[in-house]
């Protein structure tokens, strides 16, 4: 055990080490890690690696041990907002994606018999939409090439092991969802990380005419009008929905939005706890620009191209959305990607409804109770209208307002003033939060709900 003072002081510690760090970072005018910030100090990032290496070098004796250590994983992609890598650790990070994607084994004499059987009957669209894949991006340019993304695509859908759950044919956006696994790992293991991506993390996202995507879609509507009311509503009274703004990042779980380094952070957070959290993800982007889309009378003109992602913020801000949200929302949730009825009444549901929007009578009702059932008080203009329950209203109030929910404003949120997530929890006026203290208030409920397989622990 350390004393108190010693860990301020180690604290302290570690605030000027990361302040030096940036400065040298300045004067090199090179980034050292993949999020072109430090992410605490030198020693606490190396601390944290070293953590992610002896996971990865760990002996499992049973299955119990294993999710205790794919826990303690998650748990630290939840408390540093990604996997705390340096740039170039693309390895590391390829085999602990591997681990949580639960992938044992990635034999290359399969991937090659796959090739074998190859082009696909969908090689002419996978042909015109290959050259296509982040093609802004030089980055990934540089080290992917359009071939390889040609070979990944028609050996997923010429595989002589596929099963029922693997997408029939290519659809829209699956270039752009092996685009991340093709630039952390070797064209082999992104093949079968991708095929198991497909079967057990969004395999709805991959179907002809895309029912998890115009499900997802609902979803942020519904989120972000229980999350933050008045940007809903002014959002919609300019014909902003998330059917139309929302699409590329929901088909693409934010992979178009870019860059992709900020990109591969938020998947190793949607990897880590589930890829049903993207919905909430697309919200905290929002919440992101608050301030901009609700003063503006023309947020379409914003949200066409949306501003650079940043992982950390989103990660944090997601988690504190997830945690007001009511149980039957977390559920349509985490069932969007997977249940084929509950997406389809999801892509065909209504318009969800303003909150903000006063409630009105669709019709005058009558005091009297002998007055004709067809009596309708638009067309009888002669009767007072203070004897109709409406002309009643409008004369004490014009509008009926709906009763005030008890949910944590998000206006504050979206301009970043809240300081201390609820689900890291804060410590008192003064007293800095040690790293000790977030890894044990980290672990959370919410983190528990990780996989739908039953087996999964």
């Amino acid at each position: 055990l350390v004393e108190p003072a010693k860990v301020d002081g180690l604290y302290r510690e570690d605030i000027e080490t990361s302040a030096y760090l940036q400065r040298r970072q300045r004067r090199s005018g090179r980034e050292s890690l993949d999020t072109g910030t430090i992410l605490g100090s030198g020693r606490v990032l190396e601390n944290e690696r070293r953590r992610l290496v002896a996971l990865t070098r760990r002996i499992h004796e049973d299955w119990e041990q294993v999710s205790l250590s794919m826990r303690e994983l998650r748990l630290c992609v939840a408390m540093n907002g990604g996997l705390p890598l340096y740039e170039g650790d693309e390895k590391l990070r390829s085999t602990l994606w591997l681990a949580m994607l639960e992938v044992r084994q990635v034999p290359p004499e399969g991937y090659a018999q796959a090739l074998r059987r190859c082009p696909s009957p969908s090689a002419d669209k996978i042909n015109n939409d290959a050259f296509r894949t982040l093609a802004a991006d030089a980055e990934f340019r540089a080290h992917v090439t359009t071939a390889s993304i040609v070979r990944v695509l028609n050996a997923l859908l010429s595989a002589p092991d596929r099963s029922a759950s693997d997408p029939p044919r290519y659809v829209q956006g699956m270039n752009t969802l092996a685009a991340p696994f093709l630039y952390v790992m070797g064209e082999g293991a992104s093949f079968y990380a991708f095929r198991q991506f497909l079967r057990r993390e969004c395999p709805l996202y991959a179907r002809p005419s895309l029912p998890g995507v115009h499900a997802c879609v609902q979803l942020v509507d519904e989120c972000l009008a229980f999350a933050d009311p008045p940007l809903f509503s002014h959002l919609r009274r300019h014909g902003a929905v998330a059917k139309i703004y929302a699409f590329p990042a929901a088909m693409t779980l934010s992979a178009s939005v870019g860059p992709l380094r900020q990109v591969i952070r938020l998947w190793d957070f949607l990897l880590a706890f589930g890829v049903h959290l993207n919905v909430v993800c697309i919200v905290a982007q929002l919440l992101s620009m608050r301030e901009l889309l609700i003063t503006t009378q023309s947020p379409m003109a914003f949200l066409r191209s949306w501003p650079p992602l940043r992982a950390e913020s989103v990660i944090r801000r997601t988690r504190e959305i997830y945690d007001i949200l009511p149980l039957a929302l977390r559920m349509r949730i985490k069932m969007h990607a997977h249940d084929p009825e509950l997406a389809e009444s999801l892509a065909s549901a209504a318009q969800v409804p303003d909150p903000m929007e006063p409630m009105s009578l669709k019709r005058d009702l009558p005091l009297s109770p002998t007055e004709p059932a067809g009596w309708d008080s638009s067309v009888d203009v002669s009767r007072p209208r203070a004897r109709t329950f409406s002309g009643m209203l409008n004369k004490r109030m014009r509008t009926v307002e709906q009763p005030i929910r008890n949910v944590p404003s998000y206006g504050a949120l979206g301009l970043g003033l809240r300081t201390a997530p609820p689900a890291l929890g804060g410590g008192p006026r003064g007293m800095p939060v040690t790293r000790a203290r977030q890894r044990r208030l980290a672990g959370g409920e919410w983190m528990l709900d990780r996989k739908l397989s039953t087996e999964y622990k």
